[in-house]
C-alpha cells in the first residue's frame, strides 16, 4: 500500500488560506497545524486543498497582498461589482511591470448587519524579500481601490490588521 500526499508547503512556510495568513507549524497525514499571530488552528488537509486561494508565500514566485474595505450591503449589485472589477483590471493592466495580471475581488458577510467586507487580493511578480517595493505597490493598489469606491459613490471603512508588536501588516 502506497500513500501519496501532495503538500504545497513545509513546516515554517508562510501560507495564505482564504484571506488569512498562517505559519505552518506541523503537517500530519490528515491534518495541518497552523499559527496566526499565536492562535493555533488545526485544519483537515482535504479542506486545505480546497481552500481558495491557497498560496505558499514562502516559495511562491509571486507576493500576494490584500486590501479589505467594509461597505453597505446595498451597494453590492452586479453593475457595481462589474464597474469595480473593470477599474481594477485597467489599473493592473496599465502597471503590468509592477503587478501580475492575477487579482480578484471577493465579498464576505460581516458584522454589524447590513455590512459586507470587500477583499481585493492581488499578486506581485517579485519576492517578499523586496519588502519596500511590495509596500509601495500595496499602497498604490489600495489607494486606487479606495478612489474607485469613492468615484462609485460608496462610503467605506478600511480594515487594517496589526502584528502583536503593533505594526500594520500587509497581506
Amino acid at each position: 500500500l502506497t500513500l501519496i500526499f501532495l503538500c504545497r508547503f513545509e513546516i515554517g512556510d508562510s501560507i495564505l488560506v482564504g484571506e488569512t495568513r498562517y505559519t505552518v507549524e506541523r503537517v500530519l497525514l490528515q491534518t495541518t497545524k497552523l499559527s496566526h499571530f499565536g492562535q493555533i488552528r488545526i485544519m483537515q488537509n482535504s479542506a486545505l486543498r480546497l481552500a481558495e486561494p491557497l498560496v505558499n508565500l514562502t516559495s511562491s514566485k509571486e507576493h500576494w497582498l490584500k486590501c479589505d474595505y467594509i461597505v453597505d450591503t446595498s451597494v453590492l449589485t452586479e453593475g457595481f461589482l462589474r464597474s469595480l472589477n473593470g477599474s481594477m483590471e485597467a489599473f493592473f493592466k496599465d502597471q503590468e511591470e509592477t503587478y501580475k495580471a492575477t487579482f480578484r475581488i471577493d465579498h464576505f458577510e460581516f458584522l454589524p448587519p447590513l455590512k459586507v467586507k470587500l477583499t481585493l487580493l492581488f499578486g506581485l511578480p517579485f519576492s517578499p524579500s523586496q519588502l519596500r517595493r511590495a509596500r509601495i505597490a500595496h499602497s498604490q493598489a489600495a489607494r486606487h481601490f479606495a478612489e474607485t469606491l469613492l468615484y462609485l459613490g460608496v462610503k467605506y471603512t478600511a480594515v487594517v490588521e496589526y502584528s502583536p508588536e503593533g505594526i500594520p501588516v500587509a497581506h
